[in-house]
C-alpha cells in the first residue's frame, strides 16, 4: 500500500460549513439543506455542500455583474494576465491540497490529479492569461458603391459581454472550472461558476485562492447545488453568456433555456460515443499502452475515452487476447493510494448508470 496522507489543510477545508463564494467570500447559504460529497473510494461522507436558492444565484449575479461594471472593467488586458498568471503561481504552490480535495471527491487516481488536472489547469490558464493582451478586432475597406467618391472603412471592436454562467461537470471539474475562468476573464468578463453537487470543493478553494491572486472580489463567484441550482442562473437576465459542458440531454434543455431567457448566448461542450479502428496492418503491441491509456483514463470517465472498438477481423483474437491479459493486470484500488491504476466510479448515480 502506497496510500497518501491526507493534508491537515484538506481535512480542515472538507470539514467547514461550506457556502457559497460571492463578492470575495464565503457567504452563509440562505436555506439550510446540504449535499453529501461522498468519497467514492471508501463510500464515506467527507463533507457537504449547500444548495443555492434562487436568491443565492441572483447575489453572485449582482456581485458578477457589480465587478464587470465597475472593477474588472478598470483593469487593463495587461494586468488581467497578471493575474490570471498569478493564480497559476498558486494552483501550482496549492496543488497537492486541490489534487487531494478531487481525488476525495470524485475517486479520481490521485496521480490523474495531480499530473493530468491541476498541472494541466495551471498550462491552460496561462495560456488565457497569454492572449489578454492579444484580443483584437480588425479593419477593411468594404465593397460598397462610391456616389461622389468618398471611400469606406469597416471595423470590428472586441468587447467584454457581462457576466459569463460557467456550469461544471464532475469529472474534471478543476481543469474544466478553469477553462471557463479563464476564457472569459481574459476577455474581460466576469463568471459565476455552478459546480456539479458530486465535484464542488476544488472550484471553491480555487475561488479563494483567485482573491489572493489579487482578482477582486465579485469577478469569480462559485454557487453550489443541483440542476435547479443551474436553471437559476440561467435565467438571470444579468447573465449574458451560458457556458456549459456536460452530456447531450442536459446541454439540449440548456440550450433551449437559455434561447428563452432573451436569447442568452450559448456554449454546448457535450459528449460523444467515439470509437478505434483497428485496421489490418496495425501493430497491436505498439498501440496497446496507448489504447489502454485513452480508453482507462478516469476510469473511462472523460468524453475523449473511446468507447468502442472496430476490429479488423484478422487482429481481433490477438487484441482480445492480450488486452484481456493487460486489463487483468491492472491494479484496482483506493484512489488515494498512488500505486493503483483503476479506483472508483465518481458517484453513484454515475454507478448505477453503467
Amino acid at each position: 500500500m502506497s496510500e497518501v496522507q491526507i493534508l491537515e489543510s484538506v481535512q480542515q477545508f472538507m470539514a467547514r460549513q461550506h457556502g457559497h463564494f460571492i463578492d470575495g467570500k464565503l457567504v452563509a447559504a440562505e436555506h439550510l439543506d446540504k449535499v453529501d460529497i461522498v468519497n467514492p473510494s471508501t463510500e464515506q461522507v467527507v463533507a457537504q455542500i449547500s444548495i443555492g436558492s434562487q436568491h443565492d444565484v441572483e447575489s453572485a449575479v449582482k456581485s458578477a455583474e457589480h465587478a464587470f461594471q465597475n472593477a474588472w472593467a478598470e483593469t487593463t488586458p495587461y494586468e488581467r494576465g497578471v493575474k490570471l498568471n498569478k493564480l497559476a503561481d498558486l494552483i501550482e504552490q496549492y496543488g497537492e491540497e486541490l489534487a487531494q480535495l478531487e481525488t476525495l471527491s470524485t475517486g479520481k487516481l490521485i496521480n490523474i490529479s495531480r499530473h493530468l488536472e491541476v498541472a494541466q489547469s495551471v498550462i491552460f490558464l496561462r495560456y488565457f492569461a497569454g492572449w489578454a493582451t492579444k484580443i483584437n478586432g480588425q479593419t477593411m475597406q468594404p465593397s460598397i458603391p462610391s456616389m461622389q467618391g468618398e471611400k469606406y472603412t469597416a471595423f470590428t471592436l472586441r468587447q467584454p459581454i457581462g457576466v459569463v454562467a460557467g456550469i461544471v461537470p464532475w469529472n474534471f471539474s478543476l481543469m474544466i472550472g478553469v477553462w471557463k475562468i479563464g476564457s472569459a476573464l481574459t476577455t474581460g468578463c466576469t463568471i459565476v461558476l455552478k459546480p456539479s453537487e458530486f465535484a464542488s470543493l476544488s472550484l471553491l478553494r480555487l475561488a479563494e485562492l483567485a482573491i489572493e491572486a489579487g482578482i477582486p472580489a465579485g469577478v469569480i463567484n462559485v454557487v453550489t447545488g443541483k440542476g435547479d441550482t443551474g436553471q437559476y442562473l440561467i435565467e438571470s437576465p444579468l447573465v449574458k453568456k451560458v457556458s456549459f459542458t456536460g452530456s447531450v440531454p442536459t446541454g439540449i434543455a440548456i440550450g433551449k433555456l437559455a434561447m428563452s431567457s432573451d436569447l442568452t448566448r450559448v456554449s454546448l461542450e457535450l459528449g460523444g460515443k467515439n470509437a478505434i479502428a483497428i485496421l489490418a496492418d496495425a501493430n497491436i503491441d505498439e498501440i496497446l499502452p496507448t489504447l489502454l491509456q485513452a480508453t482507462f483514463v478516469h476510469q473511462g470517465q472523460v468524453c475523449a475515452s473511446p468507447e468502442r472498438f472496430f476490429v479488423h477481423h484478422t487482429k481481433y483474437d490477438e487484441l482480445v487476447e492480450k488486452l484481456s491479459k493487460a486489463l487483468s493486470g491492472f491494479k484496482i484500488g483506493s484512489a488515494m493510494d498512488e500505486g493503483s491504476m483503476f479506483g472508483p466510479l465518481s458517484n453513484q448515480p454515475h454507478f448505477h448508470k453503467v
